[in-house]
């Protein structure tokens, strides 16, 4: 139907068909209509089938334009079908140049009409499917634009015109960098550690940076992408760019709309010092919304059925992303920071972010705890760190060798720890339910990096309690190995002092002096958008 440069070719093999066969469908006969030109060549071979109408069309009989050049031709080839009366019928057409070959193996008879006409020819029988050659578009970066994003400080002028949120939202802010990071619990920033264990000491000083999503932010995201409030921040390094993905796309003040349940930006700022500036998003193409971010992993927005799909953490390997999302069931929150989550998914995109599978087989029903999952890479495997909805589940294990990370079957789950204190793993539907945590209840919002200044790993997460730490807060803990024992926690910030803040992020990408200071990015969600903090750490 459409303009044809190359070759078209089709097969009927089999099947009943109650109308005519038309190797060209009509082409549109409105003057208005975009000119569509067929210069190349149309193949169709019929092998077998039952044929209701004895007619095969060249072209479908119509007052519409016939949209071919002189260069255009059109083959029909007969080998076998069934045909009333025996008899098949080619209705040809002057315009077009038409080649018939029909098999000796065909018993019934044809007639043609206006088209050239061979009989019994040899050329039937090499008259197949060509080769197809499939050419995969390989991709280094984010769809970059020419378009370059406003950026910077706010200004005078940009503060006046912000909606009533968004003033009150900065005024929070302020008033939360007056304190220049005093915590009033800021004694449980030391590790408790009597068994000497570990080589972090503590969490020596918070220094707020900027905010990084929000109109008053140094990105300002209304303006260049259309998004008002942000929660997330969840990164990916894909070398001279970091991805980074955000949920709940809200409105603010009647601007940022409309609602998205995730997006993805993209930077090569890696200086986190004085903030880290977006060099783009994803964006829409489409109508209205055209140039504003979009949604990279589409939500069904069916409160009860499935109301939104969150990116929770994601990793590179080789030219492929893979992210990890929550399938929200409904956003319930009448038992506190709980939600209810249909699965834990994992999204692949092997186009740089372009587009994304959503495999079915690759997810983890809420009830096994993975329902928010978080990977990290450590040699040979990829390790998942699993909590249920919300923010008070406990967090457990599960690991899969890195080039079977498509094998649902090849994951395998810690279900508890061996005589000597090493990680015990099993397989199975059976294992993937297990009790083990690693860390108990009181996990939301992970975030897990290794540290080379401490030499371990280090985990961060938001909870309502940990530990001795019983009080709403971001924490973070320490360990020799992903699967081995954890340290108590020590506090990072409290909501009590810093506001409500949560959803900590980490990345090997952003720390300096080799570790001792590190990025750390959480949301608040009293004003919905997400910030840029510098820990600072000692270690014994």
């Amino acid at each position: 139907m459409n303009g044809v440069e190359g070759s078209v070719y089709m097969e009927i093999n089999g099947g009943s068909f109650a109308s005519p066969i038309y190797a060209v469908c009509r082409s549109g006969s409105k003057s208005g209509d975009v000119t569509t030109v067929i210069s190349g060549s149309v193949t169709l071979k019929i092998n077998g089938g039952t044929f209701n109408k004895q007619q095969i069309y060249v072209v479908q009989p119509t007052s519409d334009k016939t949209p071919f050049s002189s260069t255009a031709s059109v083959t029909v080839c007969i080998t076998n079908g069934t045909f009333p009366q025996s008899h098949a019928t080619v209705e040809g057409t002057s315009a077009v140049k038409c080649n018939l070959y029909v098999t000796s193996s065909f018993s019934g008879n044809v007639t043609s009409s206006g088209i050239v006409k061979t009989i019994d020819n040899a050329q039937c029988s090499v008259i197949k499917a060509p080769e197809i050659k499939i050419i995969t578009l390989s991709y280094s970066t984010p769809p970059l634009s020419d378009k370059k994003p406003t950026t910077g400080a706010l200004t005078a002028a940009e503060e006046s015109k912000l909606t009533a949120k968004a003033k009150e939202n900065l005024q929070s802010i302020n008033s939360m960098i007056s304190k220049n990071g005093a915590d009033k619990y800021s004694g449980y920033r030391v590790l408790f550690d009597n068994s000497d264990s570990y080589n972090f000491k503590a969490v020596e000083n918070v220094r707020f940076i900027s905010m990084l999503t929000g109109e008053y932010s140094i990105n300002k995201t209304i303006t260049n992408y259309n998004i008002a409030g942000a929660g997330g921040g969840y990164m990916i390094d894909c070398g001279e760019y970091v991805l980074l993905a955000f949920g709940d796309n809200n409105a603010e003040g009647g601007l940022g709309k409309p609602w998205r349940a995730n997006s993805l930006g993209y930077t090569t700022d890696t200086d986190y010092t004085d903030g880290i500036t977006f060099d783009g998003f994803y964006t829409s193409d489409m109508g209205e919304n055209g140039g504003y971010a979009e949604e990279f992993l589409a939500s069904a927005y069916a409160e009860g059925h499935e109301a939104s799909k969150i990116p929770t953490g994601g990793i590179m390997i080789g030219d492929t992303l893979y992210f990890c999302y929550m399938s929200v069931r409904g956003w319930d929150l009448d038992d506190g920071p709980i939600w209810p989550c249909n699965y834990g998914g994992l999204a692949i995109s092997r186009d740089m972010g372009r587009t994304w599978e959503l495999p079915s087989d690759l997810r983890w029903p809420e009830e096994s705890n993975f329902g928010q999952l978080y990977p990290v890479i450590d040699g040979d495997y990829v390790y998942f760190f699993g909590v249920p909805g919300g923010r008070r589940g406990a967090l457990k294990l599960m690991r899969v060798p890195i080039n079977e990370i498509e094998n649902f079957y090849a994951y395998e789950y810690m279900v508890g720890r061996n005589a000597d204190g090493s990680a015990k793993y099993e397989r199975g539907y059976d294992a993937m339910m297990t009790d083990y945590a690693i860390i108990e209840a009181g996990v939301g919002g992970v975030g897990v990096m290794f540290n080379e200044y401490l030499g371990e790993w280090m985990i961060t997460y938001c909870t309502p309690y940990a530990g001795d730490i019983q009080f709403g807060s971001i924490v973070m803990r320490v360990a020799k190995t992903l699967d081995g024992i954890w340290s108590e926690p020590a506090l990072i910030m409290s909501q009590a002092s810093f506001g409500s803040v949560y959803e900590p992020r980490i990345s090997p990408k952003y720390v300096t002096d080799g570790g001792r200071k590190f990025m750390l990015i959480c949301s608040r969600s009293n004003v919905y958008n997400s910030l840029v903090f510098e820990i600072e750490i000692s270690k014994k």
